[in-house]
């Protein structure tokens, strides 16, 4: 569920940077990575200390949220490059 909420907040986030379609890649993107690490976490979890890896994985989210906090808005490119116009 909780992901659900970040990946509103993604799309919202991108959307002026990427543009609509730029940010829905990005949001698919983002679900793919996270279906890819729990089908390789899920492999690997036995092996490992749960403890860490927990660890390591809200460490990650929390770096991710914390840039979101950090820098709310776009950078000014002033030409266009990230949204394809020109």
């Amino acid at each position: 569920m909780a992901q659900v909420g970040f990946l509103t907040h993604q799309l919202s986030h991108l959307a002026p940077l990427l543009g609509h379609h730029g940010a829905g890649v990005a949001v698919s993107m983002t679900t793919t990575a996270a279906v890819v690490g729990r089908l390789i976490t899920g492999v690997w979890i036995d092996r490992l200390n749960r403890r860490v890896i927990s660890s390591v994985n809200f460490a990650i989210q929390a770096t991710t949220l914390r840039a979101m906090v950090a820098f709310p808005t776009p950078p000014h490119t002033g030409s266009g490059h990230l949204t394809g116009k020109l």
